[in-house]
């Protein structure tokens, strides 16, 4: 069961590619659609606010879709709280999201191929860290659980986990909801920080 909940941990974080996928080929350095953008007069923020919101809604329809596979083809248990799984997956795309939407954002030279490399590399880092990939894996999460408890907020992947993981394992929601706030309140940073690296972005030529 941990797996799977590890699972869409993992998912969560291939995600990020929607939203790093639409930012990145928004700026003009990146991408030829982005060139085309910039001498189009609509203002960048307006531009960010529709790539975030089409790529959220994309992320939560996937996500959406390996929730319901996982519950009505592998049948793994949620302890009846489906509904309250999909208010988790609508956070946890968001999060995924926002964390795309940053690294598209950056103002680094990469094409889209290097940033999906990026992420792709981070994505498979961070699941080892969630216990994704067998027993081993799993014991080397709990250890860091125990000795470094910091390390389960800062690791999207273990975030997303621990969030299906508490609707199972706590009878009370407040872990639950307070692992829902973590990912709201994370993707809003990651938004502003965002916001500000793409609209203060310069070029030389287009």
């Amino acid at each position: 069961m941990r797996y799977y909940y590890a699972l869409l941990g993992m998912a969560t974080l291939m995600a990020t590619q929607a939203g790093m996928l639409a930012v990145a080929s928004a700026q003009p350095c990146v991408s030829e659609l982005g060139a085309r953008r910039a001498v189009a007069g609509t203002p960048r923020g307006r531009q960010l606010v529709g790539c975030v919101a089409g790529a959220w809604v994309v992320s939560f329809a996937a996500l959406a879709l390996a929730f319901a596979f996982l519950l009505l083809v592998v049948g793994v248990d949620f302890a009846g709280r489906e509904g309250l799984c999909l208010v988790g997956v609508g956070a946890c795309s968001l999060l995924a999201t926002a964390i795309g939407a940053f690294v598209g954002a950056l103002p680094i030279r990469a094409d889209l191929s290097a940033r999906s490399g990026i992420m792709t590399g981070l994505t498979c880092l961070l699941s080892l860290f969630a216990g994704l990939y067998g027993t081993a894996a799993l014991e080397l999460s709990d250890w860091l659980a125990r000795t470094a408890p910091w390390t389960v907020w800062v690791n999207p992947t273990k975030l997303v986990c621990d969030t299906f993981y508490s609707l199972y394992f706590y009878t009370s929601l407040a872990p639950f909801a307070l692992r829902v706030a973590v990912c709201v309140a994370a993707s809003i940073v990651l938004l502003v920080l965002a916001t500000v690296a793409f609209r203060r972005q310069s070029y030389e030529h287009l």
